[in-house]
């Protein structure tokens, strides 16, 4: 089990024992009800014994079972506690290892999905490469900023200056601009790093 699977059942004990144990003894804690009065006999009519009360009296019956019996009703409440919990824990344990099951699954669907646009990544810039000058130019001309500059940066460099040279001069321009500064950017970060 694991540590974070221990922990949850640990808060479950405790927040589950102390309700489960009230709810188990209701007459514990339940004051005895009044007795109604009882009517008086009608004149001729046979007396009737006197109705125990919930709590018992001493000499009745119940008194002597309800004390042999508390023992094995305490250990059999706490026997179906522990088969309560026991069944919590199995079930937590369960939708832990599902769970780990899916997260396994789900990385790796990401790691395939992260290969598969890596490969798309490199045809892109090859068809970008090998296309004339004057098309490439025209089709990155009107892409955002952050894939035409990516395209541009990963496409050699004389490709890359004929296509900007068949481009329009002011988006020319500022794809070099943006360009740049990401190449200023990378190489701060990396006299950071060092």
């Amino acid at each position: 089990m694991t540590h974070r699977a221990a922990s949850i059942v640990l808060l479950l004990l405790a927040s589950l024992l102390p309700s489960l144990t009230a709810a188990q003894t209701p007459a514990q804690t339940r004051a005895p009800a009044p007795s109604p009065a009882a009517p008086p006999p009608a004149a001729g009519a046979p007396a009737q014994p006197a109705a125990p009360t919930e709590a018992g009296l001493p000499g009745t019956p119940a008194n002597p079972y309800c004390q042999a019996v508390v023992d094995a009703a305490s250990d059999a409440r706490f026997a179906w506690q522990a088969k309560t919990l026991e069944a919590m824990r199995v079930d937590i344990e369960e939708r832990a290892a599902k769970l780990e099951q899916k997260r396994a699954e789900t990385e790796e669907w990401l790691k395939r999905r992260q290969e598969f646009l890596d490969r798309t990544e490199e045809r892109v810039v090859a068809i970008y490469a090998r296309m004339r000058a004057d098309a490439a130019a025209a089709q990155i001309a009107v892409m955002q900023d952050d894939a035409a500059v990516a395209l541009l940066s990963k496409i050699d460099t004389r490709n890359a200056s004929a296509i900007l040279n068949e481009m329009e001069p002011g988006r020319a321009a500022h794809l070099t601009n943006v360009i740049t500064g990401v190449l200023r950017r990378s190489a701060q970060n990396k006299t950071r790093a060092q």
